[in-house]
């Protein structure tokens, strides 16, 4: 049986966004100012844009589920970490969708 290359568990950044759902009543969330999304980056170029990070992204599933929720706006900060060294990138959304040719 042969795999989608994109089969993959739920992305963390998937997850933060069902609680915010689920527990919105509890927690109102107008915005979301910053993301953290920490890990190895992929060993391959991003299956989207082609572009190779030093950091771990956000992926192409992600980047859309992100751009679709009101919370994220264009300059919501995204902390990408790379675990293994002491190493981060700090962008905006909107930096993060233009690196990898998303246009908004």
């Amino acid at each position: 049986m042969k795999l989608e290359r994109d089969a993959r568990n739920t992305c963390a950044e998937q997850e933060v966004v069902a609680q915010i759902r689920q527990q919105g009543h509890l927690f109102p969330t107008e915005r979301m100012l910053a993301l953290v999304v920490a890990g190895e980056p992929q060993d391959e170029p991003d299956g989207e844009s082609g572009v190779m990070t030093c950091t771990l992204h956000p992926c192409r599933h992600c980047r859309r589920l992100l751009r679709e929720i009101p919370e994220m706006r264009p300059d919501t900060i995204i902390i990408t970490v790379k675990l293994e060294v002491d190493f981060w990138e700090i962008h905006s959304f909107q930096e993060i969708l233009e690196l990898h040719g998303i246009a908004t």
